[in-house]
């Protein structure tokens, strides 16, 4: 019957790996985009299309307001041709270019408000813009960071494993099965430490005669009294 200093070994190797996998689910979860880049794209998104929709708008002005200036210009050439004989005629064509430039001024005024308008709509898509920027590379460094982390884990699992395999080849399979049903059914845990005569995994002090035999007696395995572990004098 192997010591239980060969048990207590492979525990804190099969801790050390539980340790790993637990935290390389971890990294796993966390290599996928941020809520925070999500929502600093969408709204980059929403400010490039209110950009686009402004400036648009702008251009329809302004094509506009060039449109009604070319029929104000083309109006006041016949009316000042001379060729109208009508009185009743050209009162209605000064009339018309009287309408139009009302509605010129009008949508000019539009025009200029437009103006403005992109020109907010301009620096609301920059600071949109710059806050991507700084988030996705913000983002970028983290995943760089998990991904350095989950390579030097990888690396660890691989050699506490081979450590493990070591430790196994000289622990009884009896023994062997035994630690591992514990493990399964204590969390992971099967063999506590006790130092000074306390469990060191549930902090029950032990009698000092159950210390005392697993402190002699190698022929068997002892457990704690209270969280049934198996247990390993240090």
């Amino acid at each position: 019957m192997p010591s239980t200093q060969q048990l207590y070994q492979l525990q804190q190797f099969d801790s050390q790996i539980d340790a790993s996998n637990k935290r390389l689910n971890e990294i796993a979860s966390n290599l996928v985009e941020t809520e925070a880049l999500k929502l600093v794209r969408k709204k980059l998104k929403a400010a490039e299309t209110a950009r686009r929709q402004t400036r648009a708008f702008m251009t329809d002005l302004d094509l506009e307001v060039k449109g009604l200036q070319q029929k104000i210009t083309r109006h006041e050439r016949r009316l000042y041709s001379g060729k109208l004989v009508n009185p009743k005629e050209a009162a209605s064509l000064q009339e018309e270019i009287a309408s139009t430039k009302r509605w010129q001024t009008k949508r000019e005024e539009d025009l200029l408000e437009a103006m403005i308008a992109l020109e907010e709509a301009e620096a609301a898509y920059q600071a949109a813009q710059q806050a991507y920027d700084e988030t996705k590379s913000n983002w970028k460094a983290d995943q760089a960071d998990l991904l350095r982390e989950q390579g030097q884990l990888q690396a660890e699992n691989t050699d506490l494993s081979k450590a493990r395999k070591s430790t196994t080849q000289f622990i009884d399979g009896k023994v062997l099965t035994r630690y591992e049903q514990l493990r399964k059914k204590k969390g992971g845990i099967a063999v506590a430490a006790i130092e000074d005569g306390s469990c060191l995994t549930c902090g029950v002090i032990l009698s000092s005669r159950l210390c005392q035999q697993a402190r002699t007696d190698d022929s068997k395995l002892y457990y704690c009294e209270n969280c049934g572990r198996i247990i390993h004098i240090k």
